[in-house]
This record gives C-alpha cells, structure tokens and sequence, in this order.
C-alpha cells in the first residue's frame, strides 16, 4: 500500500518505482508534470504504463516544462548545446536529433506519436513568463496523479528524465492526503494544493503540443523509423486474421475439439450405431468414439473412465465398428474381459450385428477372451484362467486390442499383464489399446501407470507433451509420485528409531500435498489419455440426451453407517484375541506427546502370533538356499516377513467380517502350521512357491495316498516338475525340499509356540455364539434395509468377501421370520447357471419376464463387476474390501441408467476402533477414496461421508455441482456455439492463414498454438503454449490452456502489435525446438544410436530390396534408406526392433511393414515444419 514517504532514488526508493506502482490505480485518470527538463529517456522509463495509461477511456496527460537554472547552466558546459540560446526548445530538438535508436526510446516516441495532436490525451506546455509578464526560471518539480477520490502528489528535486526518474541522487516527498493535494485557498484558507498550484502555472504557459509534435519529433530519424516501422507493421497485419477475444478463443476451441463434436467423416454414427430402431442414440457415446480416435491418432490408445452405468461396452464397440470399417474389416479386434462378463459381451456384439448388412457385421473380425476371475475359496484372491488367456493369442496380428476392466492390469509383475504385454509389443505395426475402467488408479500411481504403458510403449520418449520438468519421460515423472504417495498415506513418522503417529499438522500437509500431486496427475495425464464422463456431465451438458431419451439419474445418499459395539466377554476376547494374532499392532511405540499406543505387549514367537508357517526361508542356515528364494531383490528376511503380514492382516480382516469367517481361517491356520511341524518331524520339509502345498497336504489326498510320508513324495516329484517347467532342470529352482539340519533349532520352537497360540484360540473361540454384528445385521434389514419408504422395490444387495461370511448370512436370514424375504447367494461357482434368475429378479434392463422370486441377493466380488442389479436401490457393504474402489465398482450395480429409484442408499458397517487400528482400513479407504475423486473425479461418497467429492472446474466452480470432468465444460460450450452459430463456426473453421487476437490485461502473457507439418504441408500435430512477458513459454495441457484463458476471452480487442505478435512467435518456436532437441538427444542418449547401429539399420532394409518389391515401395525404401541415414533415431530404433517376415504370404506383410517405417520417416522428419496457426495476446 503506498503512503506518505520520501523518494531519494535509493535501491528501493526510486521515484520511477513510484510512479508505476500509482499508474496501476484504475481510480487514476489524469496526470499532470511539472518539471524543470524533459527528455525521450525519462519518457522511455514510463513509457509502457504511460501507454497503458492514455489507452484508458477519460484519461489525460499534462505535461508542462519549465528552466532549471542549474540544469541550464550544465547544458551550457556542453559542446553539444554551443549557440543554443531557445530553452528548452532547441535544446530538447538537439537531444532528439542526436538520440541512440534503441527499441525502448522508440517505445516512447510510439505513443507520443500516438498522442500527441489529441487534445483529450496529451498537452504539452511551456512555462517563459509569470503573471506579470516577466521571464522566470521554472525549475519546479511536481508529480500529479488524480481521480475520483483519489489522489497523489510528489514534489522535490527530480526533473522528468531518465536521471531523475531513477538515478540521481534526489530528494522527493509523496503525499497522500488528498485534502492537501487538492487544497484551494479561499477567504479563510490560504494554502495552495498541488493540483490547485500547476493550474496557476498552467494557465500562464504557452501551448507547445503542435509545434514539438510537427517540427521537433516528426521530422527526427527516430521518429521516422518508427513510422516505417508501423507501415511496414500494417503491411505485416495483412498477412494475419485479426479476431476478436472470444472469436479466438473459439478458434481454439475448434481446432481442438471439432473432431469430437462433429459427425461428417467418412464413417459416421449411422455406420457403426445399432440397427435396432428402439437404440437409444446418445451423443455422449457418440462424441466419446471421436474423442478416443482423436487420442488414439496421437498416444495409441487410451483409457474410457466413464463412472459405472454409462454404457462403456457399447460406446467400446462403436470405436471397435468404426475402426474395422475404417481399416476395411483388415485386422481383428481382441476384446479381453473378466468371465462375469463375457455373456454380455456376446449379447451385445450380437445386438450390433442384429439387421446390420452381412459385409459390415463385426462378429466374424472379434476375439473375445477372458482374463481369470475372483475366487474366495482358498483366500487367495485374484487367479489366472491361464489356458483361456492363452486361447486367443498369437493367432492374429490385432488392430486394435480392447479391455475390459483393465484396473485389473494395474501390476505388471502378474503373469496376465506380462502376457498382454508381450502380445502388444509383437504386433507390428502397434495395435490401438482401448482400456475400459470406471476406476483405473485402484490404490497409487502405478497403478495408472501399469495400464498407460499398454499404448505408451516408450516410457522415457512418451507423446504426452505436458510433463513439466520429466521432458517427455513418463517413467520419471510417475516414480517420484509413487515415492511421494507412499508417504502421504502414512500415518506414521520414524523418530530416533521408535514410529510415532504424525501430528494433526502433519497428516494435514500429507492430505494436501496428496491431493496436488493428485491434481497434478489429473492434468498431465489424465485429461490428455483419460475419456471420463460423470452423471453430472451428462445432466449438464448432453440435456437434449437426458430429454430425448428419457433419462433419469437417481441421487446417490451419504454414506450410512451402521455401527456395532462388542461388550463383556465377547469384548474381552475380542481384545486378547487382536493382541495375539496382531502382534504387530504395538508397531507404532508412542504418539506425538509420547504416550503408549496400543501396547499390549504381545511379541511374535513368545505371547503373539509369528505366523512362522510362512517364516521357513527365513530360517535357512545356508546362503546358497537363502538366494534360491528371493524375490525381485528382496531378502528371504523381507519375503518372509512380508508373507507373515499378509496372513496376520488377512486374519485380522476375517475376524472383523463374521465369526464365522473367522474361525474358518484360524482353522485352517492351524492345520497349515501343524502341516509344517509334521513335515519336520518326517525330516522332509518343503518349500514350493509353485505349488500349493497345504492343498498337496490336505486330508483327501493324504487319503487317497495312503499316508502322509506317501503324499510327500507325490509331493516331491511334483516340485520337480515344476522346477523343470521353469527352469528345465527338476532339481534347479524355487521349489525343493529340505532337511531339518538345514534350518536353525529356533524354527521348530517358533512353529511350536504358534500352535500352542492358535490351539488355545480355537478353543476359545469355537464355544463362542454371541455375534453382535450379526445381531445388528438382522435387526438393521427389517428396520432400515427392507424400509418400503426408502427401498420401495424391497430388493436389496450384500457384498461379503469371505464366503464364510456369505453362508452364516444366508443361514441367518433363512433362519429369521422377516417377511417377503427370499434370499439368493451368488458365488464364483454357481454364477453361470444363475445368470437368468439374478437378471430375471434384479436386472432392470431384463427384457424378459421380470420376477420377484428374490428380494435379498448375497454376493462376493464375483458380481462387482459388469452386472445389472439397479431394481434395487439399496447396496449393504457387510465388510469393506481391501481393495477400495471395489467400493464404487459395487455401488455402479445399483445405480446404472433404466433405474426407477430416485435416491440410491448405501450402507457400510464400520470396523472396529480396535481391529481398525491394525488393518488401518478406513483411513485406507478413505485415502485411496479421495485420491480416486482428485484424479478422476466421481459422483458421490462411496465410503465415508468425510470423502470431498471433487468438481473441477476452476473457472467458474460451483461447489452445488457434485463433479464434473474438467474438460467437458469447453467440450459443451463449442458444442452449443456450433448450434447456436452455424455459420460463423463454418467461417471460423474455414480461416487457414495465422489468426491473431490482441487485448489488455495487468495479466501479461500470449497464448499459442503450433502446428507442426511435414514437407508436403500434411499436418502432424499440433501443440498448445502459454507465454509470459519475460519470453519464456511453456507446452501446457488442454484443460490448463483452457482454463487460463476463458477468463481473458471476454475482454475488449485492443490495437494489434506486431512487435508483441513477432515476440511471442519466437518463443514458442525457441520451446518447440529446445524440446525437440531434448527429445532427440534423450534418443540417442537411451538408444545410443552410432554408426554400428545406422548400419544395422540400413542393412535390414537393403534386405527388403530382394524380395521384388514394386517401384512404389522401392521408392519408399529408398525415402526410409535416407532418413535413417539422416539419425531419424525414431526410425532406427523402429528398423532394429521389427522381425521382417514372409510367411508365404508374397509380399504382402512386407509391404505392411513398409508401409509402417514410411510413416515413421515423415512424422520424424527433421524436414518436419512448426508454424504459429493462432496467437492471443494479453498486453
């Protein structure tokens, strides 16, 4: 804020800083100088805010120039002014006349050229004589700056020059106070103000305005370079389209986003949509099949996010329809889907065939398979169908390859994800990937990833163009936001060796830096691959689809909660039984102020589980068999422990879901560990990772074998064989058995002490009968669950993932008098022979006779997926996956289109503080829950009623407005300008030349697009930037491109400046260049391509030449021969990694792969153009 001070020009006193800072005040509309010399510099010093200044409505300079003596006196010193006697006149001639031509001072000549002439902007006066007519010396110095209600005034030594603005030594005072400043003196008062005081002396000047403008500055050299310069500008002008703000701004709109919107290619919706005339057609789905082909051109796939309900397989099947038609039906696609699904698959592409002509049915160019499925059964998770997956590869040289929940893909160490991998990187060329999830980050950043990586095959040369700092290696750029996110949800922090729970500060920070980073994701990488509408996307911008079709979506409720408490015994069991098999609970020491946290004092091996049944390679003398088992560089110490906390957590989870899940496991723990004491005590210990060995060891195979010492050996030659799979050799690999000499003594006590533990358990727990949360179970479904004025349909779903739980749930219900109250479970097992009865009963798209046999379906994940039960509005979480957003892929089985309901409810019971303490799985929920809505945004709470539902959109939020994609607001606004406008959209897109808008704003900067051609003038891509005033630019995202600029788009078109317009196209073609050459320098640093490596290159296509190639492709051999010669490291690396083949196909495949490097020479070429194609401009 400025106030009264002295301004002596010091570092940060210096009187020019002054004045800009005042000239920022809109308030400020007239200037008025008095001073002692003026000269071009002093102007040039103030010449940018001083233009800024008069291009302002209502605003006036005054200038009037008087005679410093002493200043006179120097000038009189100077050889340069001899003979001059007409102060200032001459004197200001000659310092004009003899000025150096520097692009400031011709700034400042610029707009007095500009000015000057205009009465209403500038007046230039000189002061020779006082009231009496008598000359007198004017050396005053006096600052004005004025407007309504507000004023300033600054009087001293300086004169309006570019020494006295700035480096003299001066002495100034500001005044503030307007009652001074615009004093006038009266009968009473005889003090003169600062405003009041120059109209004296202005009134008694001579107007010098016409005649400095006509005689001194027009005829001077500088000023007549400068009004060269502006013809030869105005000439430059033609060359442009001038538009207006928001025409340019629509301009982008359209260069961007007009390939989504609009429907006049060669193959159209009426080609690739259902025949069936009752198809509900939505432009939704239709603009989506664009947007991914549009991604797809540029990254090779991409991901369709939709929130669950929106009809991703059909809008998949329309990109798989339009892609075969627009390739002529000559590569396949392969659809890889979980088995829950794959019937609907098979419905649907029959749907789409139904009345489609014979030569356009898609049915004969698919492959469907599967790709393994949930299974409780042995409390292993997620399996592979390992020959299923196998079926349908390596038969066909894919186009494009679909993917059916592909969050299922998020770990690349599986053997499903290595296979699909390898699978796309053997086609060539590279086949379109098409990733289908409502939820593709699961859990953390690698997750996204993982899946990314199917289309982006380069990781460190990746065609995302927005990475900041990472340049364009994907690979770096999500390492450190792995790192990061596994700090953020951490709750505890390590002090002088003891873990100590973080402060509320802390956790505060790590919850907000979660989220930027979370953000930042959602900018880089999610708004470039990532196709996500939400329901509020829909309602907002595809109405006419909502009207036309008659769609509906319900309102999704919080979160209810449904509490449980354990009392008495049962509590105490409860807690003794948590301090055993947790024994780790104790891991945090103390918190923030140093008290205990949970410290039961349990110790694993003594009075706590050790869970050694999964402990023994970590008991191994030898280090020969220690590295026989370790695990992508983890010590046997790390595995072991490691597998010790999966079971330990895994238990945990089974007593929070039921006693009954509960007990089984702890059952099957103690037959696990009796297994290994057995084994020990036969002097034949095994350790197979391969195999199952306490399925190899149950009582029916003992039975069939005879005896345990028999099952051992069938045992033994299976590790063998599983050993000879791997490696070839039966006795070289993972699985071997051991003797007991080979472990230390200390292993046989700790499986000791464990099963004394877990007998002791089982005792207890065996006679045990009360069940609290089941009790609250039942009471809750006839209270609130099976409640007619919130569940009007009376059909409600229950997810479980132990089955365990699942029966004592259906036994329970059956069991209990409630009314109207069918019960229908539904596993891995029977979900095949079910499907009719569970579409039959809860299925509100069923087309068949819908029934009422059911009203309560029990589940495990089997049914999270890909299924329809939206007859019933009301979902029961009985226990939370350890997988959370499982969560949201549940709740989308009830709140899918064709619904009735017009509220969704969701319950959850909550684990336990104790039990929840250990597994961390609410805050964990929440956690991944809200890192879930940062990246991708969703409709609703899932979880917890603490989740923030995310809604980005930044530049006009409405937080009444659950979430929206942040993109689809400028998706919808061009969409509604083409309708609104058609004939100013056709003008708009037809405008070839650089289009240029100019405006004003205290916000300086240029925003550009760029378009990059190859020699023939055929476009390639193009690239967004955003400019600042110092000339550095910076390659920037759709969605933050958009965002900046809205707001500028509405304001007032000002004089276009080619000197801004030349500036700003040079840096964005100097970025645009130095990010090629980093790109081409990361390539030959990665790739390190020297003359050996152009040789091989070159001497693979020589081979090509012997296969009697015709003219065309000799030619086009003969354009990739010089491109590589050229370090097109791009085409090189591509050359090196193709396997050239016939298979006695002549020369077809041949001419295919041609075909494919051909591309690679245009796309690559360092013949390759840049141009500026629109620029707008904030002045």
């Amino acid at each position: 804020m400025i106030g009264n001070t002295l301004i002596d020009n010091s570092e940060n006193l210096k009187l020019a800083d002054t004045i800009k800072e005042i000239l920022r005040n809109p308030k400020i509309n007239h200037i008025d100088i008095a001073t002692g010399y003026w000269d071009i510099p002093g102007t040039a010093v103030l010449a940018y805010e001083l233009n800024a200044f008069l291009a302002r409505d209502n605003t006036k300079l005054r200038l009037l120039i008087g005679k410093d003596p002493y200043l006179f006196a120097q000038y009189n010193k100077n050889p340069k002014y001899k003979d001059i006697k007409n102060w200032p006149e001459e004197f200001i001639r000659t310092d004009i006349n003899e000025i150096e031509v520097k692009p400031e001072y011709e700034n400042a000549v610029s707009f007095l050229l500009k000015y000057l002439g205009k009465t209403d902007k500038i007046e230039i006066h000189i002061f020779k004589k006082n009231e009496n007519e008598e000359k007198q010396f004017l050396h005053s110095k006096c600052y004005i700056f004025y407007g309504k209600g507000i004023s300033y005034g600054i009087i001293g030594s300086s004169n309006f020059t570019e020494k006295g603005l700035k480096e003299n030594s001066e002495l100034n005072y500001l005044e503030t106070l307007s009652q001074i400043i615009t004093a006038e003196p009266n009968g009473i008062n005889v003090s003169k103000g600062h405003i009041f005081w120059f109209n004296e002396k202005w009134a008694l000047s001579e107007d010098w305005s016409k005649e400095f403008l006509e005689q001194i500055l027009r005829p001077s050299s500088i000023a007549k370079k400068v009004l060269d310069d502006k013809k030869q500008k105005n000439t430059a002008i033609l060359n442009y389209t001038v538009l207006s703000p928001y025409e340019t701004y629509i301009k982008f709109l359209i260069d961007q986003f007009d390939e989504i919107i609009s429907f006049n290619g060669k193959i159209t919706p009426d080609d690739y949509m259902p025949k069936d005339p009752n198809f509900k057609r939505l432009t939704y789905q239709a603009e989506a099949v664009n947007q991914g082909f549009s991604i797809m051109k540029q990254h090779h796939g991409f991901i369709l996010a939709d929130v669950v309900g929106l009809g991703k397989t059909f809008t998949a099947l329309m990109v798989a329809k339009r892609h075969l038609l627009e390739t002529g039906l000559k590569n396949p696609v392969l659809i890889i889907t979980p088995p829950a699904i794959k019937q609907s698959w098979i419905d649907s592409i029959e749907y789409f065939d139904k009345g489609e002509v014979s030569e356009k049915k898609i049915h004969p160019f698919i492959t469907l398979t599967t790709i393994g499925c949930i299974d409780d059964v042995n409390e292993t998770g997620e399996y592979i169908a390992e020959n299923d997956f196998d079926s349908a590869f390596k038969k066909e040289e894919y186009g494009m390859i679909i993917v059916d929940e592909s969050h299922r893909f998020r770990n690349d160490s599986t053997i499903m994800y290595q296979k699909l991998d390898d699978l796309i990187g053997s086609i060539n060329p590279q086949p379109y990937i098409v990733l289908l999830s409502a939820t593709p980050q699961n859990n953390e950043p690698y997750d996204l990833r993982n899946q990314i990586y199917l289309f982006q095959r380069e990781h460190n040369r990746s065609t995302l163009q927005n990475l900041g700092k990472f340049g364009n290696k994907l690979e770096n750029y999500f390492a450190e936001k792995h790192n990061n996110y596994k700090e953020y949800i951490k709750k505890e922090k390590t002090v002088d060796g003891k873990k100590i729970p973080k402060t509320k500060e802390e956790l505060a920070h790590d919850k907000a830096a979660l989220i930027a980073d979370s953000e930042d994701i959602r900018k880089r990488i999610v708004e470039p691959l990532v196709i996500r509408r939400t329901r509020t996307d829909i309602e907002r911008f595809y109405q006419e689809d909502m009207k036309n079709q008659g769609l509906s979506f319900p309102k999704i409720q919080k979160p209810v909660a449904i509490p449980y408490e354990m009392n008495g015994e049962l509590g105490n069991l409860f807690n003794n039984t948590i301090n055993i098999i947790a024994p780790q609970v104790s891991h945090v020491d103390s918190d923030e102020n140093g008290e205990p946290v949970l410290d039961f004092g349990a110790t694993a091996g003594e009075d706590g589980l050790g869970y050694y049944r999964y402990r023994a390679i970590e008991f191994l003398k030898s280090e020969e068999n220690r590295r026989r088992h370790e695990i992508n560089n983890l010590s046997v110490t790390g595995t072991s422990q490691r597998l010790a906390q999966i079971m330990e957590l895994l238990l945990v989870k089974r007593l929070e879901s039921s006693q009954a899940a509960f007990k089984e496991s702890l059952h099957n723990l103690h037959r696990y560990t009796e297994n290994m004491i057995k084994m020990w005590n036969a002097d034949r210990i095994f350790i197979c990772p391969d195999l199952n060995v306490n399925k190899e060891l149950n009582d029916e195979n003992i039975s069939k074998n005879g005896t345990f010492e028999q099952t051992l050996c069938v045992l033994a030659e299976k590790a063998k064989k599983a050993n000879k799979k791997n490696s070839g050799d039966g006795n070289e690999g993972p699985n071997q058995e051991y003797k007991r000499a080979d472990f230390f003594d200390s292993y046989i006590e700790n499986l000791n002490n464990d099963l004394r533990l877990i007998d002791e358990l089982c005792t207890k727990w065996d006679v045990q009968t009360s069940d609290p949360k089941m009790s609250t179970f039942i009471f809750e479904t006839a209270r609130q669950f099976l409640d007619p004025k919130r569940n009007k349909n009376n059909k409600l779903i229950i997810f479980t993932e132990c089955i365990a739980t699942q029966k004592a749930l259906v036994q329970k219900l059956n069991e209990m008098p409630i009314p109207n109250c069918n019960v229908l479970s539904i596993t891995a097992k029977n979900r095949d022979d079910m499907k009719e009865i569970i579409a039959a009963n809860f299925d509100a798209n069923y087309k068949g006779t819908k029934k009422d046999d059911y009203q309560i379906l029990i589940t495990t994940d089997v049914l999270a997926e890909g299924v329809n039960l939206h007859r019933s509005n009301s979902i029961l979480n009985y226990d939370s996956p350890w997988n959370a957003t499982r969560l949201m892929q549940r709740l989308g089985r009830i709140n899918r289109i064709g619904t009735d309901a017009k509220k969704i409810w969701n319950y959850n019971f909550y684990p336990s503080t104790l039990g929840d303490s250990q597994i961390n799985l609410k805050n964990r929920t929440y956690v991944k829950l809200q890192a879930f809505h940062e990246l991708f945004g969703e409709d609703s709470q899932i979880y917890s009623s603490e989740e923030e539902v995310k809604h980005f959109d930044k530049v006009i939020r409405d937080e009444a407005q659950d979430s929206e994609t942040p993109i689809m607001p400028f998706i919808a606004e061009l969409r509604e300008f083409k309708k609104n406008n058609e004939s100013n959209y056709v003008k708009l897109s037809s405008i070839g030349n650089t289009i240029v808008s100019t405006t004003q704003s205290e916000n300086k900067k240029a925003f550009s697009e760029l378009k990059e051609t190859d020699k023939n003038s055929k476009a390639l891509r193009s690239a967004l930037y955003i400019s600042n005033e110092d000339g550095s630019a910076t390659k920037v995202s759709q969605l933050e491109f958009f965002e900046t600029l809205k707001p500028l788009s509405t304001l007032k078109e000002t004089e276009t400046d080619i000197t801004l317009i030349e500036k700003y196209r040079k840096s964005v073609i100097n970025c645009y260049a130095a990010d090629k050459q980093n790109a081409e320098l990361s390539m030959k640093s990665k790739l390190r391509k020297g003359d050996k490596e152009i040789s091989a290159a070159i001497k693979k296509i020589k081979s090509l030449y012997n296969f009697g190639m015709s003219e065309i492709y000799e030619e086009k051999l003969d354009e990739i021969s010089n491109s590589i010669r050229d370090k097109n490291f791009s085409l090189i690396n591509k050359v090196l990694e193709m396997n050239f083949k016939n298979e006695g196909l002549g020369t077809i495949q041949i001419e295919a792969d041609i075909d494919y490097l051909h591309k690679y020479t245009h796309a690559h070429s360092s013949e390759s153009e840049a141009n500026i194609a629109i620029e707008f401009i904030v002045k």
